[in-house]
């Protein structure tokens, strides 16, 4: 794909504040804890639940795929949660990489980003920039120009499965 470029999506409010947690080149097992214990009593179980999962997936694919150092930071609110993995490689070749399913199937590189995507509890944003490579979840409630954009591309991934 030549021509697919990602938006920048909006800044969420919490991330203006200090993190509530910090982690360096943790493992996605210490990660899920931690991020667990963040959103313990701020959002349901199920949304707990999806954010450990893709954060779980975020984390070992910064291990396996990117440059250390891996970082982990968690801002929340009272009723909602921000979790942004950060590397400092590329990030995917492929752009499309985790919206559209990998192409080996049931396996390789791209499933666990895929996976995440199809979570309905939180919202999802794969960030390149010059520094890196970024995963932003959020899960809870979110803000109201946050919550209309993660609708929006929900529709669009709609409107591309389809058109297939």
């Amino acid at each position: 794909v030549t021509d697919y470029v990602r938006l920048p999506p909006a800044a969420d409010p919490l991330e203006a504040a200090p993190p509530a947690v910090a982690l360096v080149n943790a493992s996605p097992r210490q990660t899920r804890l931690r991020v667990a214990e963040a959103a313990h009593g701020r959002i349901d179980a199920a949304t707990v639940d999806e954010l450990r999962f893709a954060v779980s997936e975020a984390v070992t694919n910064a291990h396996l795929y990117g440059q250390r150092p891996i970082t982990v930071r968690v801002w929340t609110g009272p009723d909602r949660i921000v979790v942004r993995v950060h590397d400092n490689g590329p990030g995917p070749a492929d752009p499309l990489t985790g919206l559209v399913p990998a192409p080996n199937g049931s396996a390789g590189a791209g499933l666990g980003l895929w996976l995440s995507h199809q979570l309905t509890n939180i919202d999802i944003a794969l960030l390149a920039a010059a520094d890196g490579f970024t995963v932003r979840l959020r899960g809870g409630r979110l803000s109201p120009p946050a919550a209309s954009a993660a609708a929006t591309r929900q529709r669009v991934c709609w409107r591309w499965r389809r058109r297939r």
